[in-house]
C-alpha cells in the first residue's frame, strides 16, 4: 500500500512539471514572437533604405537635368531658412 503522503507529493511533483512545461513553452513562444518582430522590422528597414536609395538617385537625375532650376531653388530655401531662423533669435 502507498502512503497518503507519498502520493500526495507524487501528485503535487507532477503538478509542478506540468506547470514548468508551461511556463517554459510560453517563454519559447515570447522570444520567438519577439524575434519573428525584430526580423520584420529589419526587412522593413532595408526596404527603406532601398527606397530611399532610390529617390536620392531620381533626385540626382533631376539635378543633372535642370541644374539652374534646382539651383535657384536652393538658394530660395536657404533664404527662406535664414529669415525665419534670424526672426525667430530675435524675439
Amino acid at each position: 500500500m502507498s502512503d497518503p503522503a507519498e502520493h500526495t507529493a507524487e501528485r503535487i511533483g507532477g503538478e509542478r512539471n506540468g506547470a514548468e512545461r508551461t511556463v517554459g513553452e510560453a517563454v519559447q513562444d515570447s522570444v520567438k514572437r519577439v524575434a519573428d518582430g525584430v526580423c520584420d522590422a529589419v526587412g522593413q528597414a532595408r526596404q527603406a533604405a532601398s527606397q530611399a536609395g532610390d529617390g536620392i538617385g531620381e533626385l540626382r537625375k533631376v539635378i543633372r537635368a535642370q541644374p539652374l532650376t534646382m539651383g535657384f531653388l536652393a538658394i530660395g530655401i536657404g533664404y527662406l531658412l535664414g529669415h525665419l531662423s534670424s526672426r525667430s533669435i530675435g524675439r
